[in-house]
């Protein structure tokens, strides 16, 4: 763009290939013959003329390209205005350092994308002064309107913010890179404010100190191609971010209906400074009162949940009075109604949190189906929906996220075996002493349906129980399982702890196509899930074939005891789980749940947190788990290290990649409010690391952190999805100076 502000000086064009024209075109300096330069004459026609001078026959067949004509800085000869454009190829800008800042002209490190230039301006933010940055002499006066706003490409290894400051005029605006590592274009929007600019300051992350020296891949950052344009700055609608009802900065605005008109932000009923969402259901109240979560309550919308074709599945973390209730979520268009998509999930427990998944693939009957062309901007829960003259209840809810992949794999027409729709006729075949199998109420209370198995005295070691929702032939749905989803999950109910649980599926048409596979319990008398990875065949048995047909399956409870005395189990949600456990690089990798004998666990503590051991639950039973001890005034960084293999302090290749990005750790923590950080690396290079957080949310309870590598830790490296990582290192209560002595624990490490 042509400003009629810009002072007549120079021009300069960016090359494409540096063999055809020089850096500038100096109109001062005008070619032998021709005019001279009038700078008080109108240019308003400009015309390229490639190899000029060189005839056609002579010259052949060329191809030239050209971009981005502007006015260039100075005069070329002395004496003239300065540009409100500039870039660096010609190698040579005048910036001013201070306080920490230092900028050079460098060779693009990735000349790709929006930017294919050859030199770039770095700056490295060195120890000095929170505001360290430098200036950039602009090579004259520059006319700045009151509309104009400017733009400029930033390149970056982490999210930073970027400050753009004109001088002497002294007003600055602030933008945003991603921390992508490519390059971003950034604009600053100086609408209303106008003058004449002789320089730019730029400074990289404002108010924080640098540390170049000794961490240069955080400390230094690229930029490019400024350019002053008369557009606004294009305003980005809000981001979808987890809904946590802790952000100070967000008006939570939450309308019940129905009967759930007491809905309110309140305190976390399990105690820490967590903030929390009530809902009282009152007596009575219909049989869809719900509550509407905005964040902008002109319309009582969110911002669009990012859900698509390859993403159809959120996350609510709810607190039920009882076990078995029917919560539904339903999500649609806040400008058009018309638009939604609803599912549902059941509590598992009683007054206590758990996380419940929606799968909108999973819509309920008679409701539309998923759109993932849609836009979903308003999202409404329902607690105990479908009840009729239900008492007065209270439930709580918090952390609504989109939980990636779609959770329904191949198939489609699956879905988790509940026992509770009423619509489906569950059939239990029992065998070798597991006859006794039945759908019954929940051990532990509410109205819950699940399968129990009384196994007999003397049952034979393969006594087995097969699930049916079709008797014609004992099948289920076809399971949605194949190369990228190979595990499921299955909610077991035992006697003890240490118990061998077996889960077989097989082609119900030919039995001759059957995958087995097996699982430990780990609790005695509660309800815990266990993961079946069909890449880990039984021994002896066959392998998992991802272009079968699995639509038949068998539990098999304490499988190969003789002469057991008689025993009652119970199970049930039997689904099926996206991802294969295994993955990327080996098939090696299975959840570390510190109880294989043949395993050797090897625990590296550091920092104060030396004292890591295995050793037994501290709620009771034989499962074993990690201990950690973190030492009274431990580093903010004591942390654990998790190997198998002791020689390089490594475990298997996790399973982590472009659609599979997020694992999860059952921890034991002394309070509430903990930050828990896990870092996964390269054991063969430590540059290649990724790390995350979570948040405990009980005390004194295990409860299962989820850890999404998608979203990195401020200030550490991105995700890499082709990166191998196989080291794994947890920290508890990461960033924390001071603090007293303090005791977790932590089992099942794996892969969601």
């Amino acid at each position: 763009r042509f400003s009629p502000s810009f002072k007549p000086g120079s021009m300069k064009l960016r090359r494409y290939k540096s063999s055809v024209l020089p850096n500038a075109l100096q109109m001062e300096k005008q070619a032998a013959g021709t005019a001279a330069f009038n700078p008080a004459a109108t240019y308003n026609k400009v015309i390229v003329f490639f190899n000029f001078g060189v005839d056609g026959a002579t010259a052949g067949a060329q191809t030239f390209f050209f971009d981005d004509i502007d006015v260039g800085a100075g005069s070329g000869g002395g004496g003239g205005g300065g540009s409100g454009a500039v870039d660096f190829e010609s190698g040579s800008a005048t910036f001013s350092d201070f306080e920490g800042g230092a900028t050079a002209l460098i060779a693009n490190p990735d000349p790709s994308g929006l930017n294919t230039s050859t030199m770039v301006a770095q700056m490295q933010k060195f120890a000095g002064q929170p505001f360290g940055g430098s200036t950039l002499d602009l090579g004259g006066s520059v006319a700045l309107a009151a509309g104009d706003s400017y733009l400029m490409l930033v390149r970056s290894l982490r999210p930073v913010e970027v400050t753009f400051k004109l001088e002497p005029m002294g007003d600055e605006r602030t933008a945003n890179h991603s921390g992508s590592g490519t390059w971003e274009q950034l604009c600053f929007d100086f609408s209303g404010v106008a003058g004449d600019i002789t320089g730019i300051t730029i400074i990289f992350d404002n108010g924080t100190v640098g540390d170049a020296a000794n961490d240069p891949d955080n400390w230094t950052f690229q930029f490019d191609d400024i350019q002053q344009t008369s557009d606004s700055c294009p305003v980005a609608g809000p981001t979808f971010e987890t809904i946590t009802f802790d952000d100070p900065a967000i008006t939570y605005t939450l309308i019940g209906f129905g009967g759930a008109e007491g809905s309110f932000v309140t305190n976390d009923p399990a105690g820490g400074t967590n903030m929390v969402v009530q809902v009282d259901r009152a007596a009575g109240a219909e049989i869809f009162a719900g509550t509407t979560v905005a964040t902008d309550a002109s319309n009582n919308s969110i911002p669009p949940i990012p859900l698509d074709a390859m993403n159809t599945q959120m996350t609510v973390r709810t607190y039920s009075p009882a076990a078995g209730i029917t919560v539904r979520l339903k999500i649609e268009d806040a400008s058009d109604p018309t638009v939604s998509v609803e599912t549902e999930a059941m509590t598992t427990v009683a007054n206590d949190w758990e996380t419940l998944t929606f799968n909108f693939l999973n819509e309920v009957s008679g409701t539309a189906a998923f759109n993932p062309a849609a836009t979903y901007d308003k999202a409404t829960i329902f607690f105990n929906f479908g009840a009729a003259g239900a008492p007065a209840e209270t439930y709580f809810f918090d952390d609504l996220d989109v939980l990636s992949g779609t959770g329904a794999g191949g198939g489609g027409a699956f879905d988790p075996i509940t026992f509770d729709d009423p619509a489906i006729t569950y059939t239990l075949i029992g065998f070798g002493g597991a006859e006794d199998s039945t759908v019954v109420g929940d051990p532990t209370g509410g109205s819950n349906m699940v399968a129990q198995v009384n196994r007999a005295a003397g049952a034979e070691i393969f006594a087995g129980t097969t699930v049916a929702t079709d008797a014609s032939n004992n099948s289920i749905p076809t399971i949605p399982l194949d190369a990228m989803n190979t595990q499921m999950t299955v909610r077991v109910y035992s006697p003890a702890a240490g118990v061998p649980v077996r889960l077989k599926v097989e082609d119900a048409s030919d039995p001759t196509v059957s995958v087995e596979t097996e699982a430990m319990t780990t609790m005695t008398n509660a309800w815990e899930t266990l993961t079946f990875n069909f890449l880990n065949e039984v021994s002896g048995t066959a392998a998992f074939n991802p272009a079968a047909t699995y639509d038949k399956a068998t539990i098999f409870f304490n499988f190969g005891a003789a002469g057991a005395p008689a025993e009652t189990y119970f199970f049930d949600d039997l689904g099926g789980l996206a991802g294969t456990g295994a993955g990327g690089g080996g098939g090696a990798f299975d959840p570390i749940t510190f109880d294989d004998p043949a395993i050797t666990y090897t625990l590296i503590g550091f920092g104060g947190a030396e004292d890591s051991t295995v050793v037994g639950d501290p709620t009771g039973g034989s499962n074993m788990v990690a201990q950690v001890n973190r030492a009274a005034g431990a580093e903010t960084f004591a942390g654990t290290t998790v190997a198998t293999d002791a020689s390089n302090n490594s475990i298997p290749t996790i399973p982590l990649d472009a659609m599979n990005t997020q694992m999860t750790v059952r921890v034991y923590s002394p309070a509430a409010g903990v930050p828990v950080r896990l870092k996964v690396e390269d054991a063969s290079d430590p540059t290649v690391s990724v790390e995350t957080e979570a948040m405990t949310t009980v005390a004194n309870t295990w409860e299962t952190l989820t850890f999404d590598f998608a979203n990195e830790a401020m200030g550490t490296a991105a995700f890499n999805p082709a990166a191998t990582y196989d080291k794994a290192t947890i920290f508890f209560n990461f960033g924390a100076a001071g603090a007293p002595a303090e005791t977790y624990f932590f089992d099942d490490i794996s892969v969601l």
